[in-house]
């Protein structure tokens, strides 16, 4: 699954899931592109904002990837 499913289920733009978490908006645009990979820190302030473990978001992000 990719970032935005995730964040559209929760009635979220991408934009607003940076300000929530404190992640700077091209990052997070970043990540849902594939283009680049999370840090930790970063996995854990985006699944706080999207209530899903860290891990699982990671997994979920890296199948993404795997997909294209």
């Amino acid at each position: 699954m990719r970032l935005e499913p995730l964040c559209s289920e929760r009635r979220l733009t991408l934009e607003q899931l940076a300000q929530r978490s404190g992640v700077p908006s091209p990052v997070v645009a970043r990540i849902a592109a594939g283009a680049s990979s999370a840090r930790p820190v970063t996995l854990r302030r985006l699944a706080a904002v999207l209530h899903i473990e860290p891990g699982a978001l990671r997994n979920e992000l890296h199948a993404a990837r795997a997909s294209r």
